[in-house]
């Protein structure tokens, strides 16, 4: 029984020692992801054109509110039979409206959403190449790093790579 301790302690430090060795051997570095989220233009730019767009999309609902307070302000001056129609139609701008507000930030989330994963796959593949081309072995999110030797972070490296590539105003993916 002592035995079988001693061999198992033994294989033990013998496998550490290969585990120890192979990772010596391996190119790892990381990424700060949220940093060239945060810092990469085209984001930048994407984040200007959703909040344009979420501005003139709030006016635009913001004129429409007000109509419907006008036509709600208008009702007492109507004359009794006329009251009516005016609060069915009233009734129907503003549950229009309602279902509008919905429609529009809908759209402009599934907008967002679309740009987020453009931007992730711009981001992911961008890693890939570099990681590729440089000989490393492994590269991770800086948020799944307990430790790491500041020589292992790529990200400025990354980041300079993305805004590089990142041509304003173009259409299609790089």
């Amino acid at each position: 029984m002592r035995r079988a301790f001693y061999v198992l302690v033994a294989l033990g430090f013998a496998c550490a020692l290969c585990v120890t060795s192979f990772a010596k051997d391996m190119r790892v570095g990381y990424v700060d992801v949220f940093k060239v989220f945060q810092d990469y233009k085209k984001t930048q730019d994407y984040e200007k054109e959703l909040d344009a767009k979420k501005t003139r999309q709030e006016a635009r609902l913001k004129s429409k509110e007000e109509e419907i307070k006008n036509m709600q302000n208008g009702i007492d001056a109507l004359k009794d039979d006329q009251k009516e129609k005016a609060r069915d139609k009233m009734n129907q701008a503003a549950v229009a409206l309602d279902s509008e507000v919905r429609q529009v930030g809908n759209d402009l989330q599934k907008e967002r959403e679309s740009k987020m994963k453009e931007l992730v796959d711009d981001v992911n593949k961008i890693v890939s190449e570099y990681a590729q081309k440089k000989g490393f072995d492994l590269v991770m999110n800086k948020t799944a790093v307990l430790y790491g030797d500041s020589s292992m972070d790529v990200t400025a490296d990354i980041l300079s790579i993305a805004n590089q590539r990142y041509v304003p105003g173009a259409t299609s993916r790089k």
